[in-house]
């Protein structure tokens, strides 16, 4: 029951890889990383929206290396213009540091605010600004008082403050979120189990490149391969030396045991590191892969009751949705 549950867990990436789909954001836990993704616009506005309600309008830009949002109708509302990044991860009784730089075109008020994306929309942290057209650094230190939230939003009110503005453009740029202090944040319950020894799932066929990536590693010199049914040591190998993984963003070592060509179920050791899990050798083991992915689409179905042990569930999404930030309700069923 197990191994067919990884062969899902498997196949929901597969699937995920097929679609072209993105894979969620899964956040650090390491202090003084920006958690702010295209902080300083390299990648042109990718990651940041603006969204307009209540007679605000305008669109987003890029303009000499800062983010330009061009405001046409700052609306009726404070709100009705609003600029806005999403995913944030905030802990309770973490201690961050939010700064970026700002300006305006025209002598204006804004709100810069990180806030729950949701629910009461309450705001975590807030200050209201008066812009220029002097760029201004926002620089300061916040804790979260309020329960974690994993998905909270930066988010700038850009509508209007009771003047009439004529059309203009509000400049952003490096933007930076740091969690500074988090000794007194209570991450049980919230950081899942990360195996120190990672191996690949889905299994190895018996002559190809057999590579184990661990982390935490830095005291220990080896490795071992055991055969799961005998228990038996088969194959012991050295680590390679430490490396810096960007996209993980964590440093790991690696380790070869491309010799153990036998077919059988296997797991490695390392020094005093969590054994990984177990993993197959055979020339058999991607034969299900097509299979699983096409049955995960299967499984991802809405509109009607899916029969699974793990991934089953009622008919869903079968109800008008909203158009956020409005009252507004339209058809989205078939997807």
């Amino acid at each position: 029951m197990k191994h067919n549950f990884l062969r899902k867990c498997t196949a929901v990436l597969c699937s995920a890889i097929m679609m072209g789909s993105a894979i969620s954001y899964v956040p650090s836990y390491a202090e003084n990383a920006n958690l702010i993704g295209n902080s300083t616009f390299d990648s042109n506005t990718s990651g940041w929206d603006a969204h307009f309600q209540d007679g605000g309008a305008g669109s987003i830009g890029y303009d000499s290396g800062r983010l330009a949002l061009k405001i046409s109708s700052t609306g009726d509302v404070a709100w009705a213009v609003q600029l806005y990044y999403d995913i944030i991860p905030l802990y309770k009784n973490g201690v961050y540091r939010l700064k970026y730089d700002i300006s305006s075109t025209v002598d204006r008020t804004v709100d810069g605010m990180i806030q729950q994306n949701g629910g009461t929309y309450q705001a975590y942290t807030s200050k209201k600004l008066s812009l220029t057209s002097e760029p201004q650094t926002v620089d300061y230190e916040f804790t979260m008082e309020a329960d974690t939230d994993i998905m909270a939003r930066l988010q700038f009110n850009c509508g209007n403050y009771n003047a009439n503005l004529s059309e203009h453009t509000i400049y952003i740029d490096n933007v930076s979120l740091e969690l500074i202090d988090d000794n007194k944040v209570d991450y049980s319950g919230i950081k899942k189990y990360e195996p120190p020894i990672v191996t690949n799932q889905v299994g190895y066929r018996t002559n190809s490149v057999k590579t184990a990536v661990f982390t935490d590693a830095a005291d220990e010199s080896t490795f071992s391969v055991v055969n799961v049914d005998t228990g038996k040591t088969v194959y012991t190998g050295s680590l390679e030396p430490e490396t810096y993984s960007s996209f993980a963003d964590e440093t790991v070592r690696t380790g070869d045991f491309s010799e153990v060509t036998q077919v059988g179920k296997y797991y490695i050791a390392c020094g005093g590191l969590d054994d990984s899990y177990t993993f197959e050798i055979s020339d058999t083991v991607y034969n299900s892969a097509l299979d699983d992915s096409i049955r995960m689409l299967y499984l991802q179905r809405c509109g009607t009751e899916v029969k699974d042990d793990h991934f089953g569930h009622q008919s869903c999404h079968n109800s008008l949705a909203t158009v956020y930030g409005t009252n507004e309700k339209i058809d989205v069923s078939g997807g």
